[in-house]
């Protein structure tokens, strides 16, 4: 099985706990319209780069998926917190 991390989804944008669904939902919708705009695509590009990421739940389904492996790939390098 090939693991495949990719470092680009762990950017993502973040909010307090205390802000209301409906102005995440906003954030949400607004960001994606943006990255996935004409200008923006074209400017990504340019750095060689592909907007990818979807929504607040599928960030949360690839972190799920993913925290295991980097959990385990850290014990099994044995590095340690510093």
């Amino acid at each position: 099985m090939d693991i495949v991390i990719d470092p680009a989804r762990a950017s993502r944008l973040r909010a307090f706990a205390r802000i209301s669904r409906r102005i995440l939902d906003t954030l949400e919708r607004e960001t994606q319209a943006i990255t996935r705009s004409q200008a923006m695509t074209a400017r990504f590009q340019t750095l060689g780069l592909d907007p990818i990421g979807g929504t607040a739940a599928d960030f949360r389904r690839n972190y799920a998926s993913t925290a295991p492996v980097l959990a385990n790939l850290v014990k099994v390098s044995g590095a340690k917190a510093e």
